[in-house]
């Protein structure tokens, strides 16, 4: 427990803009130290224990900058345990994919001993329809820009950005999913602060099989005005062209919980 403290003081103090930023540990198993990395921005108002873990990252995780390409980083992953021999198939995404998902801040990579951790933080916002009738919004399915159709069954989901505030990514999520529909003018969303739910999961990761995944998870329920009555769909662009996402209104029985991964980002 002292050996805890000592380190997490530092990193928390780090994390809080009090003392010295955390220093990257020696190099793991031939690996360049990566450069220290603040954790993922967590909501402000929160003391849980979810501050205290992303804070513990700080020393040994990898993040914007640490690799040159995702050749380094495959090579990186491979010597650390991961097989990536199945990546880059099928519904697997390719480890170019991760590297530009860690370069943009999405996701950290903890090296420790003969094992990597890929840390996401994820927001969930809930939609209900202004009057709350007891429906809510779910992305029925996808269609990816090589025209496959991949079934989700979803509230809509985002990953946050590096340091990025909560609040911030699930404005960021409606407008990018739902903006072509206009909703993203001022007073359109309007996010319900007291339903903040947190939790953890890890599990190896559905796009990077092998890769272990720990996800800190944050839901919000969230209202938005012009959405229509029916099922709809809106398109975003992608660097492989348009991703289509399709969408319905559904009841949402009393005993429907969200928080369970299965449910949240099987693409992620």
């Amino acid at each position: 427990m002292l050996f805890l403290a000592a380190f997490v003081a530092p990193a928390l103090e780090a994390l809080l803009g009090r003392g010295p930023p955390a220093v990257a540990r020696a190099p793991l198993h031939g690996l360049a130290p990566p450069r220290a990395v603040a954790p993922p921005h967590l909501f402000a108002t929160t003391a849980d224990s979810l501050t205290f873990e992303a804070a513990s990252l700080c020393a040994s995780s990898a993040g914007p900058g640490t690799f040159e390409s995702p050749d380094a980083l495959e090579d990186a992953l491979r010597r650390h345990g991961v097989d990536t021999s199945r990546w880059d198939s099928g519904a697997y995404k390719s480890c170019r994919r991760l590297w530009e998902e860690v370069e943009a801040g999405e996701s950290l990579l903890r090296f420790a001993g003969s094992t990597v951790v890929r840390v996401v933080n994820v927001v969930k916002v809930v939609i209900r329809r202004p009057l709350d009738d007891g429906m809510r919004l779910y992305e029925a399915a996808q269609r990816l820009p090589n025209g496959r159709v991949r079934t989700r069954g979803l509230p809509l989901s985002e990953k946050l950005h590096y340091q990025e505030p909560l609040l911030s990514a699930a404005h960021r999520g409606v407008a990018e999913e739902l903006g072509g529909l206009g909703v993203g003018s001022a007073g359109a969303v309007q996010v319900d602060l007291s339903s903040l739910r947190q939790w953890r999961e890890a599990r190896s990761s559905y796009s990077y099989p092998t890769l272990l995944s720990h996800y800190n998870l944050h839901q919000l329920d969230a209202t938005v005005q012009g959405l229509p009555s029916g099922s709809f769909q809106t398109s975003e662009r992608e660097a492989a062209g348009r991703l289509l996402h399709l969408w319905e209104w559904r009841r949402q029985r009393p005993e429907t919980a969200f928080n369970d991964l299965t449910t949240v980002l099987w693409a992620m």
